[in-house]
């Protein structure tokens, strides 16, 4: 792959303006969430990921665990382009760490 192809991409350009935050904690557990993009939220505490879901107009806070599956795949333009062609989506699953209720995402080919 050429150089200029993989650093001048403008990744996942979608206007995101109007969109919401959201927890995953507030989706609902049952429906498969169709990924249109991810970003890395850079702010003093750290990078945090970021779902965008258009369908929705939200932006879903992910935890701070799948940072490094997002660098990846930032950093891999095979990720981007199937996530661009609408073939991946997630579900929100729960799990339980020291007595609390948490919450994560699983993948699904769409």
């Amino acid at each position: 792959m050429k150089f200029s192809k993989l650093f001048n991409k403008q990744i996942f350009n979608i206007d995101t303006i109007d969109y919401s935050f959201k927890k995953l904690s507030e989706l609902d557990k049952s429906k498969v969430y169709k990924l249109n993009g991810v970003y890395l939220n850079r702010s003093k505490f750290g990078n945090q990921g970021v779902a965008i879901v258009s369908e929705q107009k939200i932006l879903v806070n992910l935890p701070l665990h799948l940072t490094e599956t997002v660098n990846a795949i930032l950093s891999d333009v095979e990720a981007i382009e199937t996530i661009e062609s609408g073939k991946v989506g997630f579900t929100v699953k729960t799990y339980e760490k020291n007595g609390k209720e948490c919450y994560s995402i699983t993948f699904v080919d769409l």
